[in-house]
């Protein structure tokens, strides 16, 4: 079990976006053809190859901290003020059973994230809002979706139930889509309290706004909870 000093920031599948004074954790080496815009801005395919090149010059064990996020953190418990994931939690698998655990690591994932929080701290996660993404749809929103696609350096697609389709699964890599009220439901189930849908860029911490971390505003669902 690695040691986990007190007040510690901890941000889970971090990608390319290594936040300095955070400890930043994924478990792979970020691949550069699965890229995602990671502050909120639409950026140029250069700026996004730049960044890449310059992540490659930076020794890992000075950026990133890999680890299995489906399993037991390797992290010390009570030990940290702050938990952020951003558009993680969507790849995990999730059984949709409230007991069944035995193809899902969504409750897992939860569970390890209030093992390592300190009593009083705060959770962080963002992920595709599905009822934003349905209502959308309902309404026929081509711009949305195509703008969507367009963020993540994507082509446009033909109709907008396939941009739809492509939104929700990112390229078959996202294993379920949650609203505010599934997810808030394995929250609470996990042992959180005090939970919250939130906005872009505002939270109860002060670290997440001070040191910017939310990205992706129009597509996603934001939700904080309390150990």
């Amino acid at each position: 079990m690695a040691e986990l000093l007190p007040g510690l920031k901890v941000h889970l599948g971090c990608g390319p976006l290594v936040v300095p004074g955070w400890l930043n954790v994924d478990q792979r080496r970020p691949n550069p053809k699965l890229l995602n815009n990671t502050s909120g801005a639409l950026y140029s395919v250069l700026y996004r190859i730049e960044g890449w090149i310059q992540h490659l010059r930076t020794p890992p064990e000075r950026r990133i901290r890999i680890f299995d996020l489906c399993a037991p953190f390797p992290l010390q418990s009570d030990g940290a003020r702050v938990v952020f994931s951003s558009h993680v939690i969507e790849h995990l698998s999730y059984s949709g059973a409230v007991d069944d655990e035995r193809d899902s690591r969504v409750q897992l994932f939860l569970r390890e994230c209030r093992r390592i929080l300190q009593p009083g701290g705060v959770l962080r996660l963002s992920t595709p809002d599905l009822d934003l993404l349905l209502e959308k749809l309902r309404l026929r929103d081509e711009r949305f979706f195509q703008d969507t696609l367009i963020s993540e350096g994507l082509p446009r697609l033909p109709t907008i139930e396939e941009s739809f389709l492509r939104v929700l699964y990112e390229r078959g890599t996202h294993r379920y889509c949650f609203n505010h009220d599934i997810l808030a439901r394995l929250l609470a189930q996990a042992g959180f309290r005090e939970i919250t849908k939130s906005r872009y860029g505002a939270s109860r911490s002060p670290d997440i706004v001070r040191d910017g971390l939310d990205n992706r505003e129009h597509e996603s669902l934001f939700i904080e909870a309390v150990k």
